[in-house]
């Protein structure tokens, strides 16, 4: 691909408004580290100064974020990003890190056929499960349920009420979600409660 070259005379207005934004990009340490990654110099900075000043006031948008609610990029959770090819500088939008949050629960929600569970439960995970003041007891059921993992059949978890079974066994779910694979997280009072509610439905019967 060549570049196309179109000169044309610009009034003083013009002119000094260039020249304020050229200034402003040389001085901005965020275009300086852009133009040192992309092995780039100033004259490529002056033949693409409306495009990086774009770039910049993207940066801008982004460095006082206060959540997707409040995004003000131009395409919601989508920020400018700028790569050189060959010479040419190349104008994206990609997810920002919230965006992309968002876009990895949903891809990894997708992967339960049943999940009896909280959102706020999509989040956890086995790695972030501490184990400093768990007792020896559950330190053991932590690592079964992680051998668990690459073994054939499944791993049974027994004990008293609000001793973390579920906790752990939703991590481990989430996990295998994570990964791609189909998974189950079936509480039985709410899976009989859906089976009764499905004989009731005569299309089910059929």
């Amino acid at each position: 691909m060549k570049r196309m070259e179109i000169h044309a005379e610009m009034d003083e207005t013009t002119r000094q408004a260039r020249e304020a934004l050229l200034e402003k990009l040389r001085n901005d340490p965020r275009i300086i580290r852009f133009l040192q990654t992309e092995k780039q110099d100033g004259q490529f900075l002056e033949q693409n100064a409306g495009a990086m000043g774009r770039y910049l006031d993207s940066l801008d948008r982004c460095s006082r974020c206060r959540g997707l609610e409040f995004c003000r990029q131009p395409m919601k959770g989508r920020g400018l990003a700028m790569h050189v090819v060959d010479g040419i500088l190349e104008e994206t939008y990609v997810p920002c890190r919230r965006q992309q949050a968002v876009m990895d629960l949903r891809r990894h929600r997708s992967s339960y056929r049943i999940f009896h569970g909280d959102p706020g439960d999509l989040e956890l995970s086995m790695k972030s499960i501490s184990m400093e003041r768990e007792t020896p007891e559950y330190m053991s059921s932590y690592i079964a349920a992680m051998q668990s993992v690459d073994k054939p059949g499944g791993i049974f978890l027994y004990g008293q009420p609000g001793t973390g079974k579920t906790y752990l066994l939703t991590a481990l779910a989430n996990d295998f979600a994570r990964q791609g694979l189909k998974v189950s997280f079936v509480k039985v009072p709410l899976f009989v409660q859906d089976f009764r509610q499905s004989l009731e439905d005569p299309e089910y019967r059929q």
